[in-house]
């Protein structure tokens, strides 16, 4: 479908969007901006908010990502709900119709992508602030944010990795459920890194990752239950999409490295296994 094909193009093109960008930010240094920066920084926002321009926002707000500047704390908090203006509902028109489509479901990508942009820039700020209670309220605010939960799931996906950046531990069983589901890779995603981010100590979720060093695949091929080849098929590509991040995620549980299958490589599934049994106290694992 023509739609999806355009979705697909932008998301390529759209740093913000990028679910690797959004999930190895933890990794980033974060730093205090110098106060001429912080000032330029405010006016360069005030200025895209006077024109209600999302995507200008977005970029301010990436801006500020790798700080800890209070000012931009309070920034981030006001525009984590960010909604789609007149302004960006306009210029998303004139970006379909520059792709050559003006179809209303076109035009609500593009819309998408500039809500987008502000609340997945909102995420990345807000996880530098993990031990103040407002930039939790709002991540948590987004995170149970239905629109959020069904129709953005790169925004998802930031919001996901800004609350395993924070330490927040309370989340396990949801995350546990959107790696076993496997709908959207981007969230799978997410989802597989925060047990690294927060080092979970669950040891019936660290085996289950385990097992997500091998495809998945039915365990009776002949079995007349199984489920549909499209089935497989997508979950297929949510593993390949997220083996690499399960072998990162059981490197900050127990400090070693477990391969995924690749090529004539099977995975390192029952050598991750055997020795998170064998060390389970040690990990400190229950």
């Amino acid at each position: 479908m023509k739609w999806l094909f355009l979705l697909t193009l932008v998301l390529w093109f759209a740093p913000l969007s990028l679910a690797q960008e959004v999930l190895d930010e933890e990794e980033t240094e974060i730093t205090s901006a110098p106060e001429a920066d912080v000032k330029a920084l405010l006016s360069r926002l005030k200025d895209a908010r006077e024109e209600q321009d999302g995507m200008r926002i977005g970029e301010v707000l990436a801006a500020m990502s790798g700080h800890d500047n209070p000012e931009f704390l309070e920034a981030a908090i006001e525009e984590m709900a960010y909604k789609a203006s007149t302004h960006d509902k306009r210029q998303a028109r004139e970006q379909a119709k520059e792709m050559g489509t003006m179809s209303k479901k076109d035009i609500d990508i593009f819309t998408y992508l500039r809500e987008a942009e502000v609340q997945i820039a909102c995420a990345h700020v807000l996880a530098n602030f993990p031990e103040d209670k407002g930039a939790l309220k709002a991540l948590l605010k987004a995170y149970k944010d239905k629109a959020v939960q069904k129709e953005k799931p790169t925004v998802m996906a930031a919001v996901i990795g800004a609350l395993g950046r924070m330490g927040y531990r309370k989340l396990e069983k949801d995350m546990l459920g959107f790696v076993e589901k496997g709908k959207d890779k981007e969230i799978a995603q997410a989802a597989v890194r925060y047990f690294g981010q927060i080092k979970t100590t669950d040891y019936g979720i660290v085996r289950k990752l385990a097992e997500k060093l091998t495809p998945p695949q039915p365990a009776a091929v002949d079995d007349p239950n199984n489920p549909s080849g499209d089935y497989w098929a997508a979950q297929w590509e949510v593993w390949s999409w997220t083996r690499r991040d399960v072998t990162w995620t059981l490197k900050q549980i127990t400090g070693q490295v477990f391969q995924p299958a690749e090529g004539e490589h099977a995975g390192d599934t029952k050598k991750a296994l055997d020795y998170i049994k064998q060390n389970k106290r040690e990990l400190g694992l229950r």
